[in-house]
């Protein structure tokens, strides 16, 4: 009896296959051995150099995990990642096969300041508004679909978009609440792409929040933005890769609040000559909150 057991739990054991894992105990970014890669940057013809893209923090690694400390500022708007102030994405891609790919990360946020915002009633609940400021992790496939995780102090949402790429391909955005929590709190996230099903599960501490299956229909409660009509979205093929990031869409409280996130239209990059001196000198530039991103491990494991 007791072979049998221990032959089912090496059946067991060995039907997945660990494909990468990050503890937080070593520079992410680190060349040439580093298991993330940053954005290209830009070259700014005015000054002849190179801006870095969403750099816009200090990263600390601890054996608890890697501390990333970031006061967002649009002044470093990205080129390509609209909103994002501190980005870095997997150097490694992982296949999408037959069976279950899992993506987890451990993580907690704390935003601080960001009831001290100078957009008024634009912000219901500033501690559970991603546009002020938030955290992410992203699954991004070879294609023009995101799914994620975004964290404010006080919930955790899923989102799932399909970028505007050309002006004729519709696109669309979906913010979906999964749960609330506290400033500071730990949670273990975890991405399960069903290959089989052709479904995507999201989980929090180990209990699925939200499920979404290729020719599902996202609820219209949950739509932010949909530039063009009947946008299809597809489950990822090929493979995938994993980015985190801190972000504000602060661009967004500026004006006339008809939507919430836009992540797809990368619209005017304020990052150089007179439109960052306007940005500098705005009144809502000087306030600026500061976000405490805490990444204990990220994991990717395939399951057959």
């Amino acid at each position: 009896m007791r072979l049998r057991i221990l032959l089912a739990l090496t059946t067991v054991a060995s039907a997945s296959t660990k494909l990468f894992e990050y503890n937080g105990s070593e520079n992410p970014i680190a060349f040439p051995n580093g298991k993330f890669r940053c954005l290209d940057s830009p070259y700014n013809e005015d000054t002849g150099e190179n801006i870095p893209q969403s750099q816009n923090g200090d990263l600390c690694p601890t054996p608890e995990g890697l501390i990333i400390e970031c006061s967002p500022s649009h002044l470093i708007q990205p080129q390509f990642v609209p909103g994002a102030q501190f980005f870095m994405y997997t150097d490694a891609q992982f296949p999408v096969q037959p069976g279950k790919l899992a993506i987890e990360m451990t993580s907690s946020v704390h935003i601080y300041g960001v009831e001290d915002h100078p957009f008024g009633d634009k912000v219901q609940d500033p501690h559970k508004d991603p546009l002020l400021a938030c955290t992410a992790i992203t699954v991004h496939p070879h294609s023009d679909m995101l799914f994620s995780f975004v964290f404010t102090n006080e919930a955790i949402y899923a989102f799932v978009t399909k970028l505007l790429t050309r002006p004729e391909q519709p696109g669309a955005q979906y913010l979906i609440p999964l749960i609330t929590t506290r400033a500071g709190a730990v949670h273990t996230t975890k991405f399960i792409l069903n290959n089989d099903s052709k479904s995507i599960n999201w989980l929090i501490d180990g209990e699925q929040q939200y499920s979404w299956q290729q020719g599902a229909e996202i609820s219209e409660i949950y739509l932010l933005r949909r530039p063009g009509e009947n946008a299809v979205f597809q489950f990822p093929t090929g493979k995938v890769g994993a980015s985190v990031g801190i972000l504000s869409f602060w661009d967004e409280l500026k004006g006339e609040r008809t939507t919430s996130l836009d992540l797809d239209t990368l619209g005017v990059n304020p990052t150089f000559g007179e439109q960052a001196q306007k940005l500098a000198e705005s009144v809502d530039n000087k306030w600026s909150p500061k976000v405490i991103f805490t990444i204990n491990s990220i994991t990717v494991t395939q399951e057959y």
